[in-house]
């Protein structure tokens, strides 16, 4: 299916660590729901998804999806 809109100014790109890292987050049965949806959408964005359709499959809203991309920009998976 082809991409419609502009491209996404902020980008999350991921290295293997950090992924391992979310990816057992996703895997945690012992994590607080607010940590699992954001590492839900770090994953989702990670994979080329637009900013809406990973807000949307994560459960946050479009105004959270930029604070968390922003904030992980700035302080990768620990922030």
């Amino acid at each position: 299916m082809a991409r419609r809109g502009r491209r996404p100014s902020l980008v999350i790109e991921l290295d293997a660590n950090d992924r391992e890292l979310l990816e057992r987050c996703l895997r945690s049965t012992i994590i607080p729901a607010g940590k699992f949806r954001r590492a839900r959408l770090i994953l989702l964005l990670s994979e080329g998804r637009s900013h809406t359709e990973s807000g949307r499959m994560a459960g946050i809203s479009r105004r959270h999806v930029y604070k968390w991309i922003k904030r992980f920009i700035e302080r990768g998976v620990a922030g």
